[in-house]
């Protein structure tokens, strides 16, 4: 603790200062004025000395009388700014504003800004601390930092693992974890994933769940709560979220971390519970699409910073044996050094790792940088060159898809069409406006144009395009379904395309429950010619009549007579009663023949296996 010994005497030498100033200053400013006499020095000084004593002398009495303990409890009460102010009032408020105790109950604070009570600086430094802490929330943004996964509780198959979910599905590539199937609702999961750092701070980590296209229904598969914990190697944690309920929708799950720091190499996902049962075992499942962690790596933080180091220490008190011994394997380091020698190696180390990424970001934010000139130039020509030929196409986002459009639709459209005659492929967004403004533009001038470019995978294939298209070209939307194994939209199509024996042959193939007297009974009101199709479907269908034929001629008011062992021949004389036009396929058919027939081959090995 400081001493304290605080005096009059004191209080008179800096008086006489403050009057020595002032008549400095006097004298330069009125040269050719009669000096100040010593008399009249020793008055002015009497004068400032009993005003002072006199006005506050209760008040700095009192204040005299407080302990540095109690003083430090008062200033531990005021905000930064008020700390900032008091901090000036003299050298011995400055001294105490500057103890560590203050500072220490300040980095606990929970505010906007970060705070923890896992970092501990220096002694005699946890201002800086504190000031470097508050630094990095607008100093550095956050990214992904998971590198790998790590470990699974389970999985179901060898192409569904953890690792499967550190991409988002674009387009109809599928990629997701799956748990094993169980018979218990309330049984739980976990992931666990490796950090791009073994230290990072991590300030938010999100689960997209997974939603099964391919299976009758769509059904999601999320669990019904999770929890983070974080941790410096994967069997060990020393730090856990609250649990988080989640609902049984396909958006992403967030736990948000910040503004609290949290440090680790390593975080471990709990799944609690599970909703969904798969229709083929009833059994019941957690799936998910993508697991996401952002933060900040040791490597991206300022050098100079307190933050980095308290990092260390906080790691080394967790586990010092086996983090001293990571930190010594990772630097190369002699036995020699310090433990703070030590430490300073090991995040110079980090940051050397990270040259390259720093590199790349570099280039990254030069053309982000030349495209935000171009549009606040309004060089739209220019603007669009950036964007089309950015590194990896990382500025082919949707806020540049937005200025674009705020542009007018004439740059938008000149956009689009650069991207269409461009190599490569258009993005999930440009896909959708361009077949969108196309076909809007003229559907039957534009309508070969876009089903060339999907034969040709120049568009990304999304439901979203799959749906778009029912409107225009029922042939091209489902050719996408199928691309996409979307048995509820294939149906859909299949069933306005009035093609009723691949309707059943699909079904049967992927055992689907089809309500095949629901669909003949809405035919048979509306149009009888194509319930008799629909029939003669079922009839012909491989391993048997999914339904009772009974049934089915029942609903079509057929009885059977004299022909009662055979149906075929009873629907197919009703069907020479009626007559009704076939509709005629449309010009796109051909462009997707080959897709189609190899689907029906598909559906054929399915039904024989």
């Amino acid at each position: 603790m400081l001493s304290r010994q605080p005096t009059l005497k004191k209080e008179k030498e800096k008086i006489d200062f403050s009057i020595e100033n002032e008549v400095t200053k006097h004298s330069k400013t009125e040269s050719n004025s009669l000096s100040i006499t010593e008399n009249e020095l020793d008055v002015k000084r009497e004068e400032k000395i009993e005003g002072k004593t006199e006005s506050q002398k209760e008040e700095t009495e009192f204040i005299s009388e407080l302990s540095f303990e109690i003083l430090l409890l008062i200033f531990s009460f005021l905000d930064i700014p008020s700390l900032s102010k008091a901090s000036r009032v003299c050298v011995l408020w400055n001294q105490l504003i500057n103890d560590d105790y203050i500072w220490k109950e300040k980095l606990f604070e929970k505010k906007d800004s970060f705070y923890s009570n896992q970092l501990f600086g220096r002694e005699g430094n946890w201002r800086g601390l504190f000031r470097d802490l508050r630094s990095i929330k607008q100093n550095n943004s956050t990214r992904s930092i998971i590198e790998v996964g790590v470990e699974a509780s389970s999985m179901d198959d060898a192409s569904q693992d953890i690792n499967q979910t550190l991409e988002q599905n674009e387009g109809s590539f599928e990629r997701f974890w799956s748990s094993k199937g169980s018979s218990d609702p309330t049984s739980a999961e976990y992931l666990i994933y490796q950090l791009k750092q073994p230290l990072c701070i991590i300030t938010s980590v999100s689960i997209l769940p997974y939603q099964a296209n391919y299976q009758q229904g769509c059904p999601i598969y999320a669990p019904t709560s999770m929890q983070v914990s974080v941790g410096f190697s994967p069997h060990k944690y020393h730090w856990k979220s609250s649990i988080l309920p989640i609902e049984n929708t396909r958006t992403m799950k967030k736990i948000d971390i910040a503004p609290y720091v949290t440090v680790g190499g390593f975080i471990r996902i709990d799944l609690f519970g599970r909703y969904q049962t798969q229709m083929q075992d009833d059994l019941y499942y957690t799936v998910l699409e993508l697991v996401s962690a952002q933060g900040i790596l040791i490597g991206e933080l300022d050098s100079q910073s307190e933050v980095p180091l308290s990092m260390v220490r906080f790691a080394v008190k967790q586990d010092e044996d086996s983090f001293i011994k990571c930190v010594k394997d990772k630097t190369q380091s002699d036995d020699a050094q310090t433990d703070e020698e030590l430490f300073e190696t090991f995040v110079d180390f980090q940051r050397q790792q990270l040259s390259p990424y720093f590199k790349d970001e570099e280039i990254k934010w030069q053309e982000k940088r030349k495209l935000q000139d171009a549009f606040r130039a309004e060089d739209y020509d220019k603007a669009i060159d950036v964007a089309v030929n950015s590194e990896r196409g990382h500025l082919r986002t949707k806020e540049t898809i937005e200025n674009l459009k705020a542009a007018g639709p004439l740059v938008y459209k000149k956009y689009l069409n650069f991207l269409f005659t461009h190599p490569g492929k258009l993005n999930k967004w440009e896909t959708l406006d361009f077949c969108t403004g196309s076909l809007r533009e003229d559907a039957q001038k534009y309508i070969a144009t876009v089903a060339l470019a999907l034969v040709r995978n120049k568009f990304c294939i999304t439901q979203e395009l799959g749906d778009l298209m029912m409107n225009y070209d029922m042939t091209i939307a489902l050719s996408i379904y199928q691309l996409l194994s979307i048995p509820d939209k294939i149906i859909e199509c299949l069933i306005q395309l009035k093609c009723y024996k691949r309707l059943v042959a699909f079904c049967v193939a992927c055992q689907y429950r089809f309500d095949y007297l629901e669909l003949l009974r809405k035919l048979h009101q509306s149009s009888p010619f194509r319930a008799v199709k629909l029939a003669l479907a079922l009839r012909e269908a491989r391993g048997g009549p999914p339904v009772d034929m009974d049934n089915v001629l029942r609903i079509l008011g057929i009885t059977k007579g004299e022909l009662e062992w055979d149906y075929r021949k009873i629907l197919v004389q009703h069907l020479e009663s009626l007559q009704e036009e076939e509709s005629t396929p449309s010009l796109t058919s051909t462009l997707f023949s080959s897709i189609n027939v190899e689907d029906d081959e598909r559906l054929e090995l399915d039904e024989e296996e």
